[in-house]
C-alpha cells in the first residue's frame, strides 16, 4: 500500500503507534535532524488513515518544510494513505519568514497554535523543528505543549539530548514516548540539506507571478517597515551619499529614534 513499508521495517515503533491510535488527540514529535521526525510523522499518519481515523498534519519544520514552502507552517488534512508528506497539499500556511525558530519564537508559536485551531476533532501530529539546545527551545517546546495540551509526546533522539526538555514535561498530564531512532535512518550533510531546501523554493516559485503593492494599502506583519514615518527624498540622498559605493539604501523610515534602513541586496536591517 502507498506509503506504508515492507514489514520489518520501524519495528521499534510499532509499539508507539498502536498506542496512539488508541487515544487521539495531539501528538508532538520532538527530535532534532536527521532522527527521523518525518518518517515517523508520515508513518503514524498512514497507520492511523487505515485505521479509519481522522487525520491532520502540521508541518512546523521550517527549515526542511514538507507540507508547504520553507519559512512556513503547513497544514494538511489527508484522507489516504500517500508516499511523502510532500506530495500532499497544503489546506492552510502560515509564515514565519526564517528557516530556524530562533528569532522568531514568538511568531513560530504563534503560526502552529493558528494552524492546529484549524484541524478538526481526531489526531493532529505536529512535526516540530530540529532545535532543540539552550533555553529558548526549552521555553518553546514547554510553551507549545500548554497551549496544545498534547496527549502524546514522541521524542526522538540519538543520545539523551532532549532531557532538559523531557524532564519537566515528565510532570504533566501527557504520554511521553522516547522510541529509539532505528538503523534506516540516516544522517544526511548539513550541505545536503541546504541544497533541498534551495530547490523546495524553486519549486514553490517556479509560476510565480509579481504583484506591486502600496504601502499605504497593505499592513505589513513581522517586520518593522510600514510602522515608521519614510525620510524624506532628500534625507535619503544623504543616506546615501555617507555610505558612498558599499551599497545603495532605497527605503528608509523612521520609528522614535531608531532609523530603519532597506540596503539594496543586504534584506532587512536597524542602523
Amino acid at each position: 500500500m502507498v506509503g506504508l513499508e515492507t514489514q520489518g521495517m520501524y519495528v521499534e515503533w510499532e509499539d508507539v503507534f498502536t498506542t496512539i491510535l488508541k487515544a487521539p488527540g495531539t501528538t508532538l514529535i520532538l527530535g532534532g535532524t536527521d532522527v527521523g521526525k518525518t518518517t515517523f510523522t508520515r508513518l503514524l499518519a498512514n497507520r492511523l488513515i487505515v485505521a479509519g481515523e481522522h487525520v491532520a498534519l502540521l508541518d512546523a519544520d521550517l527549515g526542511q518544510s514538507e507540507i508547504g514552502p520553507p519559512t512556513c507552517v503547513g497544514l494538511a488534512l489527508p484522507v489516504r494513505p500517500f508516499a511523502s508528506l510532500s506530495d500532499l497539499t497544503p489546506n492552510a500556511l502560515a509564515f514565519v519568514g526564517r528557516t530556524s525558530p530562533v528569532g522568531s519564537l514568538l511568531e513560530y508559536t504563534a503560526a502552529i497554535v493558528r494552524l492546529a485551531k484549524m484541524a478538526q476533532q481526531g489526531h493532529l501530529i505536529v512535526d516540530t523543528s530540529g532545535y532543540q539546545y539552550g533555553m529558548g527551545a526549552r521555553t518553546l517546546y514547554h510553551t507549545l505543549s500548554d497551549l496544545l495540551q498534547p496527549v502524546h509526546i514522541v521524542a526522538l533522539q540519538r543520545r539523551a539530548e532532549l532531557a532538559p526538555i523531557l524532564t519537566p514535561l515528565s510532570h504533566r498530564n501527557v504520554t511521553l514516548h522516547t522510541p529509539p531512532v532505528p538503523e534506516e535512518i540516516a544522517q544526511k550533510p548539513a550541505q545536503l540539506r541546504k541544497i533541498r531546501r534551495t530547490m523546495k523554493f524553486a519549486t514553490y516559485f517556479q509560476n510565480v507571478e509579481q504583484h506591486t503593492y502600496s504601502f499605504e494599502e497593505v499592513g505589513l506583519f513581522g517586520t518593522w517597515l510600514g510602522g515608521g514615518t519614510p525620510v524624506p527624498a532628500h534625507i535619503l540622498k544623504f543616506i546615501n551619499q555617507a555610505f558612498g559605493q558599499s551599497y545603495r539604501v532605497y527605503y528608509a523610515e523612521t520609528y522614535g529614534q531608531d532609523l530603519g534602513l532597506r540596503k539594496e541586496g543586504m534584506g532587512n536591517s536597524w542602523d
